[in-house]
């Protein structure tokens, strides 16, 4: 068998853990499991759309989250995304980190959203009705030192260099 193809069953390995933990989360913790902690020491961005939001929609017991719809997210420093949870009484957690990062039409629902420093261009702010409650669009800009707790996270497209994966337990 190849490098590659040990690679590639190594990395479906690893996939398939990250989703058996996240299932177990569904179902040993609470309704909505916790966040996903994600860093970003340089994050430019096109096409911002920002407004309030629910998670998951629908549910009895939502939890109020910042939506961000993003055309394009160069991350030329990195990212790391980061998950801790207690599976069985067990601290499991497993980090995902990238050298480099572009992203493309980018969908997230995130707790919080924090960022030391940025440039933004083409700002909006307009009041909406709710759940909207203030829309913020953005044309283009960098955010330094961007950190999110979030929920929920889709994207079209992903292009990485130097991908990390790690898992530590206890």
């Amino acid at each position: 068998m190849g490098f590659g193809k040990v690679a590639g069953i190594g990395l479906a390995s690893v996939f398939a853990l990250l989703v058996a933990m996240s299932v177990a989360g569904v179902v040993l913790a609470n309704s909505i499991p916790g966040p996903l902690e994600v860093k970003i020491p340089e994050a430019d961005l096109t096409g911002v759309k920002m407004y309030g939001g629910s998670y998951p929609e629908g549910s009895s017991n939502p939890v109020p989250v910042v939506v961000q719809e993003v055309d394009s997210l160069s991350c030329p420093l990195g990212q790391t995304i980061t998950r801790t949870m207690t599976v069985a009484g067990v601290k499991i957690t497993a980090t995902i980190s990238m050298d480099k990062a572009e992203l493309s039409e980018v969908l997230m629902k995130a707790r919080t959203l924090t960022s030391s420093s940025g440039d933004l261009s083409g700002v909006t702010l307009e009041t909406q009705q709710e759940p909207l409650g203030l829309l913020q669009t953005v044309s283009s800009g960098t955010m330094n030192n961007l950190e999110a707790e979030v929920y929920f996270v889709s994207m079209t497209t992903l292009g990485y260099e130097g991908l990390g994966i790690e898992i530590t337990v206890g």
